[in-house]
């Protein structure tokens, strides 16, 4: 007996020794339930953005704002170099204009001036102030401040010389100067109503009897010749008069402003005063 029951002893242990190690590890129906449930693993907390989790924080310029922002400033600078370009181009022909006996007779009578540093029959010049011109009108004090204006075409008739060159219009009448007091386009052309003289007619384009809207000048032979001229869609260049002088500002706020011999004194002072 003392025998089997020590046997006994001994398969009951040896026997718990032995068992198979995976019986210790299969998890009750509760354990299964709460490995079920978990997730493998904890995925970190997303981290707020410094600038959102701050209250009135600006966020930081995207790429794209700062590629805008530096194209802006260099259209800018292109357009106020282009300016002040035109502006010296008129001012040689203002020289040249008014050393013409011819043309002073009109252009000190004269209640505004369109100056066209270049210009070709039938089609613009593409280029250094090729198509564009300035425009200053007559006031009190005298010529008042340079405004940019853009032809988008130029006619002068079968008689025309083919050749570029410089031109200017000088316009008689207050009819004439108030399309350039508008910001709009308009046509200084024989059928908007227009009346048109040669420079070269000197006084008699100005007298009372045979008074012209617009007298024509240009510095290339032959070019005007008497013929018809037409000047069609000449519109206010809003983007080089706001870079020229530093904001943007309506054509009778440029044109009437009290002189600024920072910006076309030159300009003045080669047209000159009145005779």
């Amino acid at each position: 007996m003392r025998k089997f029951a020590l046997l006994t002893a001994t398969m009951l242990v040896t026997g718990g020794l032995a068992a198979p190690a995976f019986s210790a590890a299969v998890p009750t129906s509760d354990d299964t339930r709460h490995v079920a449930q978990a997730p493998a693993t904890q995925a970190p907390a997303t981290q707020v953005p410094a600038e959102r989790s701050q209250p009135g924080a600006v966020p930081a310029p995207r790429d794209a704002d700062r590629d805008d922002a530096r194209e802006d400033a260099e259209d800018i600078a292109e357009d106020r170099q282009e300016a002040q370009e035109i502006v010296a181009e008129a001012t040689r022909v203002a020289n040249q204009l008014a050393s013409d006996g011819q043309a002073r007779a009109a252009l000190d009578k004269a209640r505004g001036v369109f100056i066209v540093p270049d210009f070709a029959q039938g089609a613009l010049i593409i280029g250094a102030g090729g198509g564009a011109g300035v425009f200053l009108a007559r006031t009190d004090d005298g010529w008042g401040n340079p405004a940019f204006y853009e032809m988008g075409g130029l006619s002068f008739g079968a008689q025309a010389g083919g050749e570029s060159g410089p031109m200017a219009f000088m316009l008689m009448t207050d009819k004439a100067v108030q399309g350039f007091r508008n910001d709009e386009d308009f046509t200084l052309s024989a059928e908007a109503g227009y009346t048109f003289g040669d420079a070269k007619d000197g006084a008699a384009a100005t007298t009372d009897n045979t008074a012209k809207d617009v007298v024509v000048w240009s510095g290339t032979e032959g070019a005007f010749a008497g013929a018809t001229v037409s000047v069609g869609d000449i519109s206010y260049d809003e983007d080089r008069t706001a870079a020229y002088y530093g904001a943007a500002s309506r054509p009778d706020q440029v044109l009437d402003g009290p002189a600024n011999n920072e910006h076309g004194g030159e300009l003045r002072a080669a047209l000159g005063t009145r005779g």
